[in-house]
């Protein structure tokens, strides 16, 4: 990742050639820091600590809305201090900025669930859900989901589900129209 943002700094625009590379989500992030903080480990930190605290601001907002306080409290006292969240939020990698996305997703098509016109929430849900996946396609677990909501329990009107679809393919075909613009290919 590290060296698909030094690449991202050094000679913009380019395309990856590996699915490190190619993961735009984490290597823009990474490159943002490069280019705020100068190219050194704090940059790698501080970019990877920023989605760690975009996750817990995003899930206090969710479990206070749906729970209250003293749940979003225990789990920002148990979420932050795991041993794993604490090293993955320090280095360069995908999970946390993943979670992210996919937290995000669920949390528009949720609140999508409980409005009145759910059509551009459904909408940001597909879009956070292809961010996640050009992220890392281990979030198609989410796809996945919405499939089965879509096939046998319908919160929202089931046209509305092409809306989180067309969110998704949104990205998926902005992401291949850069590699076709870049490559000729």
């Amino acid at each position: 990742y590290i060296d698909a943002a030094l690449a991202w700094y050094r000679h913009f625009p380019m395309v990856g050639r590996s699915h490190w590379e190619l993961r735009y989500p984490v290597v823009f992030a990474l490159d943002a820091g490069f280019r705020i903080f100068g190219v050194n480990v704090l940059a790698v930190g501080v970019s990877m600590l920023a989605y760690l605290f975009a996750v817990t601001a995003l899930s206090v907002w969710m479990l206070q809305r749906w729970f209250g306080p003293l749940e979003s409290a225990i789990f920002i006292a148990i979420f932050c201090t795991m041993p794993g969240v604490i090293v993955l939020s320090t280095i360069a990698n995908a999970d946390i900025p993943e979670l992210l996305y996919v937290a995000a997703s669920l949390a528009f098509y949720f609140a999508a669930c409980e409005s009145a016109s759910p059509r551009r929430l459904l909408l940001c849900a597909g879009v956070c859900a292809g961010i996640a996946f050009a992220t890392r396609e281990t979030s198609a677990g989410l796809i996945a989901a919405y499939g089965l909501l879509f096939l046998f329990r319908p919160v929202v009107n089931r046209f509305n589900y092409l809306l989180i679809a067309a969110g998704f393919a949104i990205v998926i075909a902005l992401e291949m129209g850069y590699f076709a613009w870049e490559t000729g290919n």
